[in-house]
């Protein structure tokens, strides 16, 4: 399964299922893929953050930002103390998602 983020809407919540973890992805801007973040390493604490890319296979990724997929590993980059910082998740084993967007979101 995958999910394309430029065909969401804002406020549209994806939760992320990891080998090791379970990040939830609150999307705030579909166009530029950003969202809150939180689970996983982050704990309950929301943060800023946006889709970077998705390793592919070891050691090779992809910048195409705009896709989150199963047998992939995510990488965010989330807002922190001293900057952006990045966020790679384990291998994604399911993904959910749930439509509460605002259907007038350009």
């Amino acid at each position: 399964m995958d999910i394309t983020l430029t065909e969401v809407s804002a406020m549209d919540q994806i939760s992320i299922r990891t080998q090791f973890s379970e990040y939830h992805f609150c999307v705030t801007d579909p166009r530029l893929c950003r969202g809150f973040l939180s689970g996983g390493l982050l704990g309950n604490r929301r943060q800023e953050a946006f889709l970077a890319g998705v390793y592919l296979s070891a050691g090779d990724w992809s910048m195409d930002s705009r896709k989150l997929e199963t047998g992939r590993r995510a990488v965010f980059c989330v807002a922190g103390k001293s900057g952006l910082e990045s966020l790679t998740t384990s291998v994604v084993t399911q993904l959910a998602f749930a439509k509460t967007g605002n259907a007038n979101t350009a």
